[in-house]
């Protein structure tokens, strides 16, 4: 700030920057402030004044520890709630950031007559989030563009599920005990680099466990992949009809199966040759 009395010129323009003490509370809203220059002889010499007003906020003070309601693991599309408490003069809005950047959504607040109001938000994850870890941090603004400090970032991450497409089968009845069974087909998955593996599940048949088929793919970003392998465990059935269920998954939890439904497929056992028994 510059604290010097300006000197008049003749016909000259002078530029000064002044400071001016004013006392006051959070949450004066409006205050009318006037402001003119006059000469030091004689005060009925002086400029129009210059009215303005100003508004006096806090800023908002936001939960730094606000929680997350579900796991850490989410994929596209996924909302991530949140819980957490707003202590302000009156509204604003509550805007979120991943890793730095701000997201296309915000969302209101009006506080209590305590001054505070708790919250229960909801983000939806943009499209364009890649498989990784992710930092979110919410921060309060208020009616003014006030703001508060930021939280303290949250870490999630993102797993999509795979996505098995048509699956075809060579055969659907088995014959002998030897009878190879082959599928093929595709799967897509929006991640990239992430191990999967298929397995297949008999309807009914609690005995025979769950089985990997082999090989383990990794997914590649989105792009359509081929998948090729046999049908396991058939000379275990016995003479009649099975519902083979067949699905990805990423390794981690079984909600990450396949997001457009688990594959199926009918065989029909026959009467054959069972002296022959394996896995």
């Amino acid at each position: 700030m510059d604290d010097t009395i300006p000197s008049s010129g003749v016909d000259s323009e002078q530029t000064k920057t002044y400071k001016f003490p004013f006392h006051t509370n959070d949450g004066l809203k409006d205050i009318p402030i006037k402001v003119w220059i006059a000469d030091n002889e004689r005060r009925d010499l002086r400029t129009g004044p210059l009215e303005t007003s100003f508004n006096f906020s806090a800023p908002p003070k936001i939960d730094p520890d606000f929680n997350a309601v579900l796991d850490r693991t989410y994929k596209l599309g996924d909302p991530i709630e949140i819980n957490t408490t707003i202590t302000d003069e009156t509204f604003g809005n509550i805007k979120f950031f991943i890793d730095g950047k701000e997201q296309n959504d915000k969302q209101p607040y009006t506080v209590e007559s305590n001054g505070k109001v708790t919250l229960k938000l909801s983000l939806t994850l943009p499209n364009d989030i890649k498989y990784n870890s992710h930092n979110l941090t919410i921060q309060a603004y208020d009616e003014y563009n006030t703001y508060s400090a930021v939280s303290k970032p949250f870490e999630f991450y993102i797993r999509n599920q795979p996505e098995i497409g048509e699956l075809t089968v060579s055969n659907d009845t088995v014959e002998f005990d030897d009878q190879v069974i082959y599928v093929t087909g595709s799967f897509t998955d929006k991640d990239n680099g992430k191990q999967l593996t298929f397995y297949q599940h008999i309807e009914g048949r609690t005995e025979i466990h769950d089985i990997a088929l082999e090989p383990i793919k990794h997914s590649n970003g989105g792009d359509n992949q081929q998948l090729n392998f046999t049908i396991k465990n058939l000379p275990l059935l016995e003479t009649g009809e099975y519902t083979i269920y067949i699905w990805a998954n990423d390794g981690e939890k079984k909600r990450y199966r396949v997001s457009k439904g688990v594959f199926s497929t009918n065989l029909n056992t026959v009467n054959r040759n069972k002296q022959v028994t394996y896995i």
